[in-house]
């Protein structure tokens, strides 16, 4: 209904209903989020 009425694309609303889902998602695990330590390939090595 919203596209209709705004006279936009369904997948605007989709993209922005998922924008706003992942921001809170994000924002609620923030402290969880900071303690995940990237990977860097150098630190795993394939041994031959």
């Amino acid at each position: 209904m919203l596209p209709k009425f705004f006279n936009m694309s369904e997948d605007f609303w989709m993209n922005l209903q998922l924008r706003w889902d992942l921001f809170r998602a994000k924002r609620s695990k923030e402290k969880k989020l900071q303690m995940i330590k990237p990977y860097t390939s150098s630190e795993y090595t394939a041994h031959p």
